[in-house]
């Protein structure tokens, strides 16, 4: 693929889009050292602030890991989470959520489940994502947190 400033999309965002395709197709070998910004700006014809927000999103997201220096890096723990498929990653209370859970995902994903006492989940739950916002999962798990603890209050348990 290559970067057209002629497209609607920013060049930052065809450029991030270029490196993340690179690092699933293990582009950057061994080591996973990437170009530095310079020969980025020289490979694609692009001036240095789309190869610097590229780079800027993409460390904050996990995906690369930049030391002053010394280069920006593949991160060996994202790039091994993102081979073979979806995962998701999930955190229920104790009881028969994660069976359910485990039945209703679809085969090719990837299922990491934590379980953890009722008035423990909201202290369990991540309170930002990478991107800045609170995962829909995460308002899922909140709301079914909040309704498991109306039943069992409507109970008397």
């Amino acid at each position: 693929m290559a970067i057209d400033p002629k497209l609607p999309i920013p060049v930052y965002f065809q450029l991030k889009t270029l490196l993340l395709e690179e690092i699933l197709e293990g582009r950057y070998g061994l080591d996973g050292r990437l170009p530095t910004e310079h020969q980025l700006c020289e490979r694609h014809g692009i001036s240095r602030t789309p190869v610097t927000r590229a780079l800027s999103e993409l460390a904050p997201e996990g995906v690369v890991i930049r030391h002053r220096r010394r280069g920006t890096f593949v991160n060996p723990h994202w790039l091994h989470g993102h081979r073979g498929g979806p995962e998701l990653r999930v955190i229920v209370p104790e009881g028969p959520w994660e069976g359910l859970i485990r039945r209703a995902a679809p085969a090719d994903t990837r299922l990491s489940v934590a379980t953890v006492e009722l008035h423990e989940l909201h202290q369990a739950l991540p309170t930002r994502s990478p991107r800045g916002s609170v995962p829909t999962a995460t308002l899922a798990a909140l709301a079914l947190g909040a309704w498991t603890t109306g039943l069992d209050g409507a109970s008397g348990g």
